[in-house]
């Protein structure tokens, strides 16, 4: 009776033990985990410096913009809030995207376009006031472009923007040819010091076949804003027919030259001072006639450091004329 109660008892005990340790083991694991992540999410990855500023944007009234691009359309999200209600979940919304941890990346990063693309503008917005310039980020296959030229290894879940049962956003569908060109990525194709010319887009054949017969010069930079740089340009037309361009609305492009062959810079989205009128081309320059005329930068906002070409587009009578003049930013 006496082996039967004790053998009762030291199975309990057993039991006990072994429940423990399953419990033990158990928290072990969780705390191993929890440690982890926290290691994982607050010393791994790092805070990211540029979003500080659309953080900053989210805490008033903004407007936001999202693009989600394929191979073959793209899709325009524009958030549409109607109340105080919606305007608090639309803010929730980017907020927890923005709040996005990551590792800053060097060097070249394989397979950098893969769709979807995604990009992000915010742009604060007051009524009466004028609108100061957002902050635009790219997002894709795991990877965050900033306008800084930094790229950081992140989670960003871009789809809820998308929802098409969601009246919180205004979406609208169009065909497109990839990205190549579009201003809105513009943060992917300057990264890690350098312009990506996969993703530029070469100047056409009759801009770089264009003779000498009108030369151009930078005679002042006034660079004081730094975004909006302003160029005053000598020009020379030293052929024998007037040449009309456009300057009234500072409708100029910008190319980079990469391996001796120029390519197109997109705009940067951010930069709201682009006017976006068609040109009239009502300046006219007389066959050998010289003069000083002022450019604005304007939507390119501030270049990196790379060799460009500031192109002025104008006509001989039905015939197109592209003036190219050397521009360089140290």
């Amino acid at each position: 009776m006496c082996e039967e109660v004790i053998e009762e008892k030291t199975g309990k005990k057993g039991k006990r033990k072994l429940l423990i340790g399953i419990i033990a083991a158990v928290l072990a694991v969780v705390t191993v985990f929890v440690s982890g992540f926290f290691i994982y999410r607050y010393v791994y990855l790092q805070e990211i410096p540029e979003l500080a500023p659309l953080e900053e944007l989210a805490d008033d009234s903004f407007s936001l913009y999202t693009y989600k691009c394929e191979a073959d359309n793209g899709v325009t999200s524009r958030g549409n809030p109607m109340n105080k209600d919606d305007f608090h979940r639309l803010q929730k919304m980017v907020r927890k995207v923005i709040s996005a941890r990551g590792r800053r990346i060097t060097g070249d990063i394989e397979d950098k376009l893969k769709y979807p693309a995604y990009a992000m503008t915010l742009q604060s917005y007051v009524m009466g006031e004028e609108r100061k310039p957002g902050r635009t980020i790219v997002y894709c296959n795991g990877y965050l472009y900033t306008e800084s030229g930094n790229v950081y290894e992140c989670d960003m879940d871009m789809s809820p923007f998308f929802d098409p049962d969601d009246e919180l956003f205004k979406l609208r569908t169009y065909e497109c040819k990839g990205i190549t060109g579009s201003e809105v990525y513009r943060p992917m194709f300057y990264s890690n010091g350098k312009w990506d010319k996969d993703l530029l887009k070469p100047a056409s054949d009759e801009i770089m076949a264009q003779g000498e017969n009108i030369s151009g010069q930078i005679v002042k930079i006034n660079d004081e804003d730094e975004v909006h740089v302003q160029l005053d340009i000598k020009i020379k037309n030293d052929c024998g027919k007037d040449w009309s361009f456009e300057d009234h609305f500072q409708y100029i492009s910008v190319g980079t030259v990469i391996d001796g062959k120029l390519y197109l810079i997109p705009g940067n989205p951010s930069e709201d001072t682009y006017v976006g009128v068609f040109p009239s081309y009502d300046n006219e320059l007389k066959a050998g006639e010289e003069i000083t005329d002022t450019f604005f930068l304007g939507m390119f906002g501030k270049l990196p450091p790379a060799e460009y070409r500031i192109l002025i587009f104008g006509f001989f009578g039905d015939d197109g004329y592209c003036l190219t003049v050397p521009y360089q930013v140290k």
